[in-house]
């Protein structure tokens, strides 16, 4: 890991108990550490928050902090590694910006404090605990990164309730079918859309055009164009569920038996997977939480359905969440991917990309979680917004949100006013064998591009091998 300015800032990454998702904390665990906590500059509490406990981690520089960042994220529970990533990144990024000794706001440099709180992949507890940190911690704005809109909205609309600005990430199309009425004003989105194409943009920016270019370079080696479609009845599913029959039917796919499914209690996938085994359906998408999927396909396993293409959302996205369904289980899985250190976005003082990701891999020991980008970029974004407003005045932050024209660790961002989303590119990536010497179980590469400048670096695999290889 590059060496670091620390005279008035000690990271608190640098003492692995805060960290929930390297040892687990319990109440007692917590409380017993206060002690040593209110001598340091980071906080791990537990606090009650609407009659539950909720961890609570206070991230901050010596000394009086002027800008107060806060973020609610899942950082345990079926969306862990959306929040494992999203807050190394907030945390690397305010290392390099205090570094500098913060935020530029009229020309006085003015350190940045970061409070974050663990809302369990649990939707209510994610609204409570966005509440507390606007009106209990009194933070400036809110920031998260790429997430489902499962506990997304419930923050933005809490945001929107106490006007204040939130830049987040969620697919586009169930996040804005989730605003109040009018539309979104607080929150603002650094993610991809589904299959809505931005105005301006040229292919590539939609799941769509990756999901149906990926598939459709195989149509000649499918005996049926029949697609499996299954999906998880929350916001995130449901929104995919949605979209997908339309773009395949009009890609010239058959749909013979789409499944939207309770979500994290369903347990028994094996009559679906029967139907569509029998339908011939050599093709799945699906959009679906992590054990929900390893389940599904440890149960096409044992009954010996193996599509040819597999491309899914959500559920294999990160490498802690694959690598838990067990040995080769993984293997050819696609996911669409949004971020790879060979893009060569920049961060605050030296950070690229690729020093980033190696700050990732120094630091966690594990294959690369692509949501530290967005982690980081949040954070890029509310310091560009301070700054050109001036202020911390949150409407005037927000309206300088609103005006953001610039290049940062997430890519070229620029706001529609109308929708208060700015589209990053889509990719497809699958998880393959790792290189020789790894000790990981897979490697994943980016084996589909549309968008020239960020090509795809691995041929895919494809059919998906049998089973029992």
């Amino acid at each position: 890991m590059e060496s670091k300015k620390k005279d008035s800032y000690e990271p608190i990454k640098s003492n692995p108990i805060t960290n929930p998702l390297n040892q687990k904390i319990t109440r007692r665990q917590a409380i017993s550490r206060m002690g040593w906590a209110g001598i340091g500059v980071a906080a791990v509490v537990v606090v009650g928050v609407g009659g539950y406990l909720a961890y609570k981690e206070v991230y901050a520089p010596k000394g009086p902090s002027g800008v107060k960042m806060g973020a609610v994220l899942s950082l345990s529970g079926s969306m862990a590694g959306f929040g494992q990533g999203q807050t190394y990144g907030h945390k690397a990024a305010i290392d390099d910006l205090n570094a500098q000794g913060g935020i530029d706001i009229n020309g006085t440099k003015v350190p940045v404090s970061y409070v974050v709180y663990d809302d369990t992949s649990d939707a209510t507890k994610a609204a409570a605990l966005a509440s507390q940190l606007i009106l209990t911690d009194k933070v400036d704005i809110l920031i998260h990164g790429n997430g489902p809109p499962v506990t997304t909205i419930p923050i933005c609309l809490t945001a929107e309730r106490n006007s204040t600005p939130f830049i987040m990430g969620s697919p586009f199309e169930p996040w804005s079918a989730g605003a109040p009425t009018g539309g979104w004003k607080w929150s603002w989105s650094i993610l991809f859309r589904i299959g809505t194409p931005p105005t301006g943009f040229p292919k590539g920016y939609t799941i769509a055009d990756n999901y149906t270019g990926i598939t459709s370079q195989y149509n000649s080696q499918y005996d049926d164009m029949n697609v499996a479609i299954l999906a998880a009845n929350d916001s995130d599913g449901t929104g995919w569920y949605q979209a997908f029959p339309g773009i395949l039917k009009s890609a010239g796919y058959q749909v013979p038996d789409p499944q939207l499914y309770p979500a994290l209690v369903t347990t028994d996938f094996t009559s679906i997977i029967s139907k569509w085994k029998s339908d011939n359906c050599e093709i799945i998408w699906a959009n679906l939480p992590p054990p929900d999927f390893g389940t599904f396909w440890k149960q096409s396993s044992e009954q010996g359905y193996r599509p040819k293409i597999a491309v899914i959302g959500r559920a294999p996205l990160f490498y802690q969440d694959i690598n838990s369904w067990g040995t080769n289980i993984a293997y050819g899985v696609c996911t669409e991917c949004w971020w790879d250190p060979s893009w060569g976005f920049t961060g605050f003082g030296s950070t690229t990309s690729q020093s980033l990701a190696t700050r990732w891999s120094t630091d966690m020991n594990q294959p690369l979680n692509r949501n530290i980008a967005f982690g980081y970029a949040a954070v890029q974004i509310a310091a560009d917004s301070i700054n050109r407003a001036g202020s911390t005045d949150k409407d005037k932050v927000n309206t300088a949100i609103g005006e953001t024209n610039g290049s940062f660790m997430c890519g070229p961002t620029k706001f529609f006013p109308d929708t208060h989303d700015s589209p990053c590119p889509v990719t497809i990536a699958q998880w393959q064998s790792p290189p020789s010497g790894s000790t990981a179980n897979y490697q994943e590469n980016i084996v589909y591009s549309i968008i020239p400048q960020y090509p795809a670096t691995q041929k895919p695999v494809f059919p998906l091998p049998p089973w029992s290889s």
